[in-house]
């Protein structure tokens, strides 16, 4: 897997003086179709989901992140966001369990 180089927001001190850190292009990868392989940010982690995604359903299997993690993931960042246009207000996460 080839180096991306340094990332911006990824800083580890050693000796008293931080420096960048190396982070791998995770996107560039045999497991993600060609036209798919090019950054999207957070390490690409979309392009894996989404690949995961139509993979399920060209093959007629479920996802690995089904419904119930997809809310888990989901859900909390759209509260806090909802929160923060609320200047901070503590809001209850729903949980969507398996039932």
């Amino acid at each position: 897997m080839a180096k991306q180089g340094f990332h911006p927001d990824m800083w580890h001190p050693r000796h008293g003086t931080p420096r960048p850190e190396l982070i791998p292009d995770y996107w560039n990868s045999d497991i993600l179709p060609e036209a798919m392989r090019h950054s999207t940010g957070h390490g690409g982690s979309h392009a894996f989901l989404t690949t995961e995604f139509v993979s399920a359903l060209a093959e007629d299997r479920e996802p690995v992140i089904d419904v119930y993690e997809s809310l888990a993931m989901t859900v909390p960042g759209i509260v806090a966001h909802e929160s923060s246009r609320r200047n901070g207000e503590q809001l209850t996460v729903p949980s969507f369990d398996r039932t």
